[in-house]
């Protein structure tokens, strides 16, 4: 019996490892594209080990109270991560593409959105029909920076969201 545990133990140690070192490459969550670094690499503050294996990080874009929403949310952080958000939304009263062509309306940051927690960034809707999208641009740990964006919507002057 002694014998039956020991081995179980050390297979359950093995799986273990082998999960941990298979997942290490899958720490950053995929985005859509990658962007150009708007904070340098060489920012010694930041410049740490990965600590953790797997985040997983959404965003969505909505209407409240006569303003337009861009929120963040890590969903999940499989050990511990230093997670750095910018979450930012667009506008333009014609139909872009793409939030490069867009006006930046409002943005917001954390240097670390742990497992659970939410920034958001809101814009009034000013009572004028307009084209909206949301971003985020994120940095787990010292890997690259990455993002994401959502759909572009139409939002009309009554909050009605159409995505386009």
């Amino acid at each position: 019996m002694k014998k039956l545990i020991i081995i179980s133990f050390t297979v359950i140690l093995s799986i273990c490892s082998f999960v941990i070192m298979a997942t290490e490459k899958y720490q950053q969550v995929f985005a859509e594209e990658i962007v150009d670094h708007e904070i340098s690499k060489s920012d010694d503050k930041f410049n740490i080990m990965p600590l953790g294996i797997f985040t997983s990080l959404s965003l969505d874009i909505g209407v409240e109270n006569g303003q337009v929403y861009a929120k963040a949310k890590n969903k999940i952080s499989i050990f511990p991560s230093s997670v750095r958000v910018y979450v930012r939304l667009y506008s333009s009263q014609s139909y872009q593409e793409s939030y490069h062509t867009m006006t930046l309306e409002s943005e917001n940051f954390t240097e670390d959105l742990n497992m659970g927690k939410t920034i958001s960034t809101y814009a009034s809707i000013n009572g004028v029909k307009r084209y909206w999208q949301a971003r985020i641009y994120y940095k787990i740990d010292n890997l690259d920076w990455n993002e994401k964006v959502t759909s572009v919507w139409l939002i009309d002057v009554d909050g009605t969201a159409t995505m386009v």
